[in-house]
């Protein structure tokens, strides 16, 4: 009930411009089309599976709808690593062609010209460079500068990363190997966290072309790359997680951190209290506490990493350069903003509901509401098990800590919700499977499917 009772929530807020309602926010132009747009895609898409449906009552489409699913099951039987290989390099070379045809390979927007800055300067061997005789030709809106020293206001993982990846002559590719390690981990969870094996591949498929996530990964933003870590440290962690795999939940969620401070907390806060009570039901309070050693033993590094170059860099380890830059307005909560509207409950609301509406186009490009399968397989599926009641408990606690920040964050989509992409592809691709456990008839299911792949079709 109470799970139905958010999807209900989160179905309202994906659908109908609350925001504007509230008082003092502003109005969503775009609504109405987007509307119109939404719901002759879903129309078209339900028309297509209603076809399909049709179709196959005749024996020769049953049969091909067989010899489909026949081959979908032989490819869900091979090892694992060869599925998360594939996956993972189908998803690499798309982001990779985005990179180079969409963005020529280059940082256009300001965040990515700060991080790239940065990492030339880390490629040099320099945390920070000398203020300039003429600091007006060498100042910028992301750049910091104190006691003679300028450094970006960005927390130093993804620069140090882009940083390598510069040494090799390929920083552009540093985004599309994210999109793939993501891709990859998603399969690798889905398979230990319990999915069944067809749906964690066809999820690996769908987030490896995933319009809103291989575009992002095209760019030198650090969302996909944290959204990576983030998946890889649930992978790693899944299952009958070994201490190697602990270690290496551990090392992506403090490189997280480095990275993105907000995002990699929300992976700690949800991926330590899980593995702690999963492994004390398995073995008491030793293993719990074994467990989280491993994990704080591979994250400690990079955690200290950013503490130490906060240290050098803003002169306290806990201080980050946004705070530097533009203040504590800058933070978490509800108060004034360093520029733009104050941050208050209604604007948060407000933010969370453009971003839901925005991805209801933008997730998949496949003119149907985008949001609409996987909202219906989380209110149909029968029950939820532990290992995806984490990730769900991540991608909630994410867009919660993000309603607290007063900025937007809109490029190519709600950039900042980039961690829920993987989720987003897992239950997509739930619907009929969720539907049969609803006891949906067969034409139900029938054009449930074909209308999922009318809409892959018109993404792709």
């Amino acid at each position: 009930m109470v799970r139905r009772a958010g999807v209900a929530l989160v179905a309202a807020l994906a659908c109908l411009p609350v925001g504007a309602w509230l008082p003092g926010q502003d109005a969503i132009p775009w609504y109405g089309e987007a509307l119109r747009q939404s719901l002759v895609g879903l129309v078209l898409a339900l028309a297509v599976g209603a076809a399909t449906a049709a179709a196959l009552r005749q024996a020769t489409a049953a049969e091909l709808a067989a010899l489909l699913r026949g081959a979908g099951r032989a490819a869900a039987e091979r090892p694992l690593w060869q599925q998360a290989v594939a996956v993972g390099a189908l998803a690499l070379v798309v982001a990779a062609v985005a990179a180079r045809v969409t963005f020529g390979g280059r940082p256009l927007f300001l965040d990515e010209l700060s991080y790239a800055w940065q990492a030339r300067l880390f490629a040099e061997g320099s945390l920070w460079r000398p203020e300039g005789l003429v600091p007006e030709f060498f100042s910028g809106q992301q750049f910091v500068v104190r006691e003679g020293r300028v450094f970006t206001q960005f927390p130093p993982g993804w620069p140090v990363l882009l940083a390598a990846a510069e040494q090799l002559g390929a920083a552009w590719l540093a985004g599309p190997v994210a999109a793939g390690a993501m891709a990859a981990a998603l399969v690798v969870w889905a398979r230990r966290a319990g999915v069944r094996p067809g749906e964690g591949l066809a999820a690996g498929l769908l987030l490896a072309l995933m319009p809103w996530a291989c575009f992002s990964a095209g760019t030198w933003f650090a969302h996909v790359p944290v959204a990576a870590l983030g998946m890889v440290a649930f992978a790693a962690s899944a299952g009958a997680a070994t201490a190697p795999g602990l270690l290496l939940a551990g090392l992506a969620c403090g490189i997280g951190i480095a990275v993105r401070p907000l995002d990699g907390l929300v992976i700690a806060a949800v991926l330590g209290p899980w593995v702690a009570w999963r492994e004390g039901l398995r073995g008491g309070g030793r293993r719990a506490a074994a467990a989280l050693g491993f994990l704080a033993v591979g994250g400690i590094l990079p955690v200290a990493g950013l503490l130490a170059y906060n240290r050098v860099t803003t002169g306290a380890p806990l201080l980050l350069g946004y705070t530097l830059q533009w203040g504590p307005t800058h933070d978490l909560g509800f108060h004034e903003a360093p520029f733009g509207p104050p941050h208050t409950p209604a604007r948060a609301l407000a933010l969370v509901n453009r971003n839901l509406l925005r991805l209801q186009l933008l997730a998949f490009e496949a003119g149907a509401p985008g949001l609409v399968p996987a909202l219906l397989a989380l209110a149909l599926v029968a029950a939820i098990p532990a290992e995806e009641r984490a990730l769900l408990a991540a991608g909630v606690l994410l867009v919660g800590a993000y309603a607290l920040y007063f900025h937007d964050g809109y490029y190519l989509g709600p950039r900042f919700w980039l961690p829920l992409a993987p989720l987003l592809a897992r239950w997509t691709v739930a619907l009929p499977r969720a539907l049969a456990e609803a006891r949906a008839g067969p034409v139900w299911r029938a054009v449930a499917a074909g209308a999922l792949a009318a809409g892959a079709a018109s993404a792709l």
